[in-house]
């Protein structure tokens, strides 16, 4: 599995930062449900504690999304000027993580008027925890 770096996260951020600017502002594992549309989110959200949630997200980045892990950027800063701005342009945001980054996008959703669907999903091998798999519809 490759590892996902900061590099790899500030590399995607700054390609998306750039295409928000000029615009004027996959593979999923059987056990994951797909959010209603099969296309590649703008942007995931990801928890790089558990494999499940990285394999998600590296299937993603492949495919040019943009990558963030709450553990290394503010979840709660993206909402304030990256998430608005890509779902302005019609764009899909999706994440896997625990149900804390989950509950932050589900306000912060709400707060914007934009529909949050998530579905509850075990965390993998190894692991007694639940990931949440959550996308903005």
């Amino acid at each position: 599995m490759t590892a996902i770096t900061r590099r790899m996260m500030m590399q995607h951020s700054a390609a998306a930062a750039a295409a928000v600017s000029l615009a004027g502002t996959a593979a999923f594992s059987s056990s994951l449900r797909a959010a209603p549309s099969q296309a590649s989110p703008a942007l995931f959200v990801f928890d790089a504690r558990f494999d499940r949630s990285v394999a998600l997200a590296e299937s993603y980045a492949r495919a040019g999304a943009i990558l963030l892990d709450p553990r290394e950027a503010d979840l709660g800063r993206a909402w304030q000027g990256l998430i608005p701005s890509l779902l302005q342009q019609g764009q899909r945001i999706e994440g896997l993580t625990l149900w804390s980054d989950r509950l932050i996008s589900e306000i912060f959703a709400r707060e914007h008027a934009v529909a949050f669907q998530s579905t509850e999903i075990s965390a993998g091998t190894g692991s007694t925890g639940m990931l949440q798999q959550w996308w903005l519809a």
